[in-house]
């Protein structure tokens, strides 16, 4: 910002402003958007698995009365789409949760615009540069405590109301039914894909699927440039510009050595894709032909 004419302060308060503000709206817009109106599908409320304990127990706490401790916790510690989202399905009053929420600017915000604006400064000062690297290290560290008292603080209500998180709710009575005929369904899709019963083609399919994957992963974190003086990605920073380090081409970070990796990436996606189709439309054909059996595919 000092190089168009403003200040760097001013750049740093800018961030916070706007960090602040898209945090602050996501939050409203997957409450009130997202989970609200998909609070009335049974197939959600499973997804989200509101009749658990542990669900319960965060339900619990988000519904105290105030702005407490356990609260604001949960709010700011954990991951933002499914709290947002959560606070949506349990038709949570969105003022109370914006301001629950609001600690967020000094546990969070503030420090991640801190660390990279101290990145962007010092990004060529080596000695410098260990302060932004330690304010990234606060920011994450904030971050991992208020997961951890969240968590411990879940874990309080559970143990103080274990027996009334445990006990079967009149709205939950769908979503249970919905579990158990999903677990019927997972079990013959068990059964159908067991590899006694699987044809020589589909088998092929799920190994090289498999160990495509496993090459992929090995490629990407092996040390090869100590064994081969290559790599699969050119070294490219949070600072680091696409036009002077790769020359305007942003697919230019990307070694040969990494499209192989990538390659077989795409291969066990395509054919584990494949089985998981294959495997579901076979359970789906012999279910809707004969209700509750699954016969094996092929014979041993």
């Amino acid at each position: 910002m000092q190089n168009s004419g403003g200040s760097a302060t001013a750049g740093v308060v800018l961030a916070i402003f706007v960090g602040f503000s898209i945090k602050m709206a996501f939050a409203a817009i997957a409450q009130k958007y997202i989970g609200e109106a998909l609070a009335n599908s049974v197939k959600i409320r499973s997804m989200a698995q509101v009749h658990t304990a542990e669900i319960r127990g965060i339900e619990k706490i988000l519904k105290e009365p105030g702005i407490t401790a356990a609260k604001v916790s949960i709010l700011i510690g954990g991951p933002d789409w499914p709290v947002a989202v959560l606070c949506g399905i349990l038709r949570l009053p969105l003022g109370e949760v914006m301001v629950a929420l609001s600690p967020v600017l000094v546990q969070s915000v503030v420090p991640c615009v801190l660390s990279g604006s101290l990145l962007v400064i010092f990004g060529e000062d080596d000695q410098k540069k260990a302060l932004a690297e330690t304010a990234v290290a606060v920011a994450g560290s904030l971050q991992l405590v208020a997961l951890v008292v969240a968590g411990y603080y879940v874990q309080e209500a559970i143990e103080l109301h274990y027996d009334e998180l445990q006990t079967e709710r009149p709205q939950d009575r769908d979503i249970i039914e919905l579990e158990k005929e999903a677990e019927k369904q997972a079990a013959g899709f068990r059964e159908r894909t067991a590899w006694a019963g699987l044809p020589t083609a589909v088998r092929g399919a799920l190994i090289t699927g498999l160990a495509s994957v496993y090459v992929s992963c090995l490629l990407m974190a092996g040390p090869w440039k100590m064994f081969l003086g290559t790599s699969c990605f050119k070294k490219f920073d949070i600072t680091s510009s696409v036009d002077k380090a790769l020359g305007g081409n942003a697919f230019a970070v990307v070694q040969p050595l990494g499209w192989v990796a990538i390659f077989f990436c795409m291969v066990s996606g395509a054919l584990l894709g494949y089985f998981h189709y294959w495997a579901r439309h076979q359970a789906s054909h012999d279910k809707g032909s004969r209700p509750g059996v699954y016969a094996p595919l092929a014979q041993p």
